[in-house]
This record gives structure tokens, C-alpha cells and sequence, in this order.
């Protein structure tokens, strides 16, 4: 029960983040500019995200899918936190990699020993 909770909640945020990135909004050029990402390839970067959490939502049902897309997402927002620092990001701005990070990882954890 609270891995498909968790799998919900997590599903949710990414596919939220992830659209955010696709569509471009204005905190997403102003984050792709301070990261020096171009903005293709912050666009992939949420193409990515909504893929992934989909597999975690198909995990419910999928074990292997969920496992694969929370390692998945663990890993992106290990890589993002690292894009931060190389930025000298501000350290607010690394809290929601970090939460989503967490989170990620958890349900990869309870997939693996479930």
C-alpha cells in the first residue's frame, strides 16, 4: 500500500516537473540559464522525467518497471544536484533535486526489498 502511495506521489511531481520543462515556462529558461543547459536539451531533460515517472506509475502493476524508472529518476536528480553545484547554484535551488532525490530512491528501495 504505501508503495503505491508513494509511486502516486512521486509519479505526480515528475510529471508536473517534467511538463513545466517541456513547455518551457519562464522559471524554466531562467533555471536552463543559470545551469547552462541549452533549451533542447532541457526539454529532453523533462521528456525524460515524464517517461520515467511513468514507469513508476506502471510500476503498481509492473514491479521491474517501477524499479526501473525510480533508479532512473534517482539517478537524473543525482546529476541535477551536481548541475547546481557546477552552477554555484544558490543553495535553495538544490532542495527540490534533493526531496525528488530522496523520494526516487525510497521507492527504488522498496521495489528492491518488496
Amino acid at each position: 500500500m504505501i508503495l503505491t502511495i508513494l509511486s502516486v506521489i512521486l509519479a505526480a511531481l515528475f510529471l508536473v516537473a517534467g511538463a513545466a520543462r517541456i513547455r518551457m515556462i519562464p522559471a524554466m529558461f531562467t533555471q536552463a540559464r543559470t545551469l547552462g543547459i541549452h533549451y533542447p536539451q532541457f526539454r529532453l531533460v523533462g521528456a525524460l522525467e515524464v517517461v520515467f515517472a511513468l514507469c513508476v506509475l506502471a510500476g503498481i502493476w509492473v514491479n521491474w518497471l517501477g524499479t526501473l524508472g525510480a533508479l532512473m529518476l534517482t539517478v537524473m536528480m543525482a546529476v541535477a544536484i551536481l548541475a547546481h553545484a557546477r552552477a554555484n547554484d544558490l543553495l535553495k535551488n538544490y532542495v527540490p533535486a534533493s526531496v525528488l532525490g530522496i523520494l526516487s530512491f525510497i521507492v527504488f528501495l522498496i521495489h528492491i526489498y518488496e
